[in-house]
């Protein structure tokens, strides 16, 4: 009996000995983070850092195949993990460039492999440096990575010299993710440089971007290093200089080139070929620097330029802009229209057009771009067969509105219009033109019927040493003209 209660007691002892050694590795599991010194993974705040910063993906200590971001801040300071994420805002960086480089080896990386980049996130980042240097540098010979725009606000990096210097770096997806990132080259350095001696340097945008410098290029790429775009990629790039360096561009590009800046505070659109805008819309905003101007953009798709409400055409007279193959498409000398024909090139036309509206066979005229239209159609036979031209769809099925009704909705002057070049030429070039293949051609002639409606044309400039076809009609056949003054 004494030996069992002894027993007994002696298991009810261990009993609490054991709850007791339980609840002791409960609390410690519980305050080890605290209490025995762990460290928390965190993201790091450029507004904390303090020397010149190291960015470097690896293997964790230990492991074989797990991989972190570390960071290093100062040339002797240790390596520590962190989150892979920069955050916070720094108006005036002091600490040279940050180096960037990842040691994990990626087997045939342009092969459908961009998942596997590690990704170095920036959650809301802004930060520039004023100085002549890279703020963000790419370390020789790395491995592929991925930079990607995180978080509800725009990221921003600005710098006085290279924004993103890829110079025999590493193969670099760059993705602005949905809120975007801009890469704001300011002063004469370019935005984006990209170079390689053979190693692998091949820069791939994705996501919201806006790509910036000044006074030289946006990017700018060297040797054998390459420029692509996602197909969902949002891609604007403008530059003193030029927007992008042509070489090797696998991507549908289209790019503007102005004379001159356009001066400060403009909007540029870019819009559909019918003149409206796209969605979301494509807008840059002009200063006295930047002369050219790229978006990527849907292969075989038109695109028109306008500034403020006025349509663009380049050096021949082209409106609709196209990019038929994966490379950068160039369009020279942007202007505003010279004389009447290119003026009534630059129409809104449509159901609900501003300058003409079209019902079926109605057109109604509210403008003198839009008369000016009606001018140009005629004089060059246009009609809907007339494909990949600015407004082919409201063309009339005929030449020279045949079985067609014309119609003044307001008085027009023709004196010289607003949204003009500053030489423009105002010599009005008559409705209908004499065709010189044939006594019997009348494709250029107006065959329809001009109802003036009771308004009046006025400030009409004709110079010509002819006295043939001259007039705001230069050529009728079968057409009626009604209730105008002139």
């Amino acid at each position: 009996m004494n030996n069992f209660l002894y027993v007994k007691r002696n298991h009810r002892a261990a009993s609490r000995r054991g709850a007791a050694r339980i609840i002791s590795i409960m609390i410690l599991a519980f305050l080890w983070p605290k209490v025995g010194g762990a460290q928390e993974i965190k993201d790091l705040d450029v507004s904390s850092i303090s020397g010149k910063l190291t960015l470097t993906y690896k293997q964790k200590s230990g492991s074989s195949t797990d991989y972190a971001w570390f960071c290093k801040i100062g040339t002797d300071g240790a390596e520590n993990e962190f989150s892979g994420t920069l955050t916070g805002t720094n108006n005036d960086w002091k600490h040279g460039s940050i180096d960037i480089k990842s040691e994990k080896k990626i087997e045939d990386p342009n092969n459908n492999k961009l998942d596997s980049y590690p990704i170095l996130k920036l959650d809301g980042l802004n930060l520039t440096y004023n100085a002549n240097d890279s703020l963000l540098y790419m370390v020789q010979n790395g491995n592929p990575l991925c930079i990607q725009g995180t978080g509800s606000s725009a990221c921003t990096l600005k710098c006085q010299g290279v924004v993103i210097n890829n110079y025999v770096g590493c193969d670099l997806l760059l993705d602005g993710g949905a809120a975007g990132l801009n890469i704001l080259g300011k002063g004469y350095s370019n935005g984006i440089y990209l170079y390689t001696t053979g190693h692998s340097v091949d820069l791939i945008l994705k996501g919201k971007i806006n790509i910036v410098a000044d006074n030289k290029y946006g990017v700018s790429i060297g040797n054998s290093a390459s420029l692509s775009a996602a197909k969902d990629a949002k891609i604007t790039a403008s530059g003193g200089l030029k927007e992008i360096l042509d070489n090797n561009v696998h991507s549908p590009f289209l790019e503007w080139r102005f004379e001159a800046s356009l001066g400060s505070g403009k909007t540029l659109e870019i819009k559909d070929a019918n003149g409206d805008s796209l969605d979301p819309a494509i807008q840059f905003t002009t200063d006295d620097k930047n002369k050219h101007f790229a978006i990527n953009v849907a292969k075989n798709t038109g695109y028109t330029v306008w500034l403020g409400g006025d349509l663009l055409m380049d050096e021949n007279k082209t409106t609709v802009f196209t990019a038929t193959d994966n490379k950068l498409f160039s369009f020279k000398k942007m202007q505003l229209p010279t004389d009447w024909p290119t003026y009534g090139q630059t129409v809104s036309v449509g159901p609900d057009g501003t300058d003409v509206s079209v019902s079926g066979t109605n057109y109604t005229v509210k403008t003198p771009r839009g008369l000016a239209w009606i001018a140009w159609v005629t004089n060059n036979g246009k009609t809907t067969a007339n494909t990949k031209e600015a407004y082919s769809n409201y063309y009339p099925s005929n030449a020279g509105f045949k079985e067609c009704t014309v119609t003044l909705a307001n008085d027009i002057s023709l004196a010289t219009p607003k949204g003009v070049t500053t030489g423009f030429v105002n010599n009005w070039v008559p409705i209908g033109t004499y065709s010189y293949l044939s006594y019997t051609d009348y494709t250029k002639c107006f065959q329809g019927t001009f109802d003036g409606n009771g308004k009046t044309i006025t400030g009409m400039t004709i110079s010509s040493s002819s006295v043939e076809y001259i007039g705001l009609f230069g050529y009728l056949y079968g057409a009626t003209v009604r209730n105008l003054t002139m």
